[in-house]
């Protein structure tokens, strides 16, 4: 039931995301990034309070987590040669860390569901492969310039994000953040245009 709640949570709220707020937030110039935090920040309470007694024990590195990488994001936000680069400005990295608390927290509840029933690379490999088909209906985005190696990226991610939860516990999941970070910056910079992704 996790499981399968924790999957329809993920492809529900960045189906909504992406299909109706995005592209009515991205018209709001400069102060996208604050309803794209709200959108998400919402969206993470609900999350939370519905897996609440499985991630009980980790509302503290979560929050650590947002806010290091909005730290980090706010940073990057100042570096001209890096966010002049990137389509939506500054302030898209600035509101990127919302985005990945909600799906960090997804994460987490999952990883968390699967090592009750199996651990170590079994159970690594199981995230890695569920975290794999979530993000299949990338393929049928033709707007997504990198999808394919997305998908592949999605697979050994999900492993890495279950082997730092599983081992290193709630310092894990601020690990796993960071890491989840650090697979869009490079990205962005790379496409230019952070919706290609």
């Amino acid at each position: 039931m996790t499981l399968a709640l924790s999957v329809f949570s993920w492809i529900s709220v960045l189906g909504i995301f992406n299909e109706f707020f995005k592209s009515r937030i991205y018209k709001k110039g400069k102060y996208e990034f604050a309803f794209t935090d709200l959108f998400f920040i919402t969206c993470f309470i609900l999350t939370y309070s519905v897996f609440f007694q499985t991630l009980k024990g980790y509302i503290t590195y979560l929050v650590l987590a947002w806010v290091t990488t909005s730290l980090f994001g706010f940073f990057l936000s100042y570096d001209y040669l890096f966010y002049k680069r990137i389509k939506k400005g500054r302030y898209y990295l600035i509101s990127l860390p919302s985005n990945l608390l909600f799906q960090q927290t997804v994460v987490c509840a999952t990883v968390l569901f699967i090592n009750q029933y199996c651990t170590g690379i079994s159970a690594n490999l199981i995230f890695g492969a569920v975290f794999f088909v979530l993000h299949i209906p990338i393929i049928f985005c033709r707007w997504v310039k990198l999808r394919y190696l997305y998908l592949i990226l999605a697979f050994f991610g999900g492993m890495i994000f279950s082997f730092l939860i599983t081992n290193y516990g709630g310092f894990g999941v601020t690990l796993s953040f960071l890491v989840h970070l650090g697979f869009y910056v490079p990205i962005f910079y790379y496409l230019r245009d952070e919706t290609k992704i």
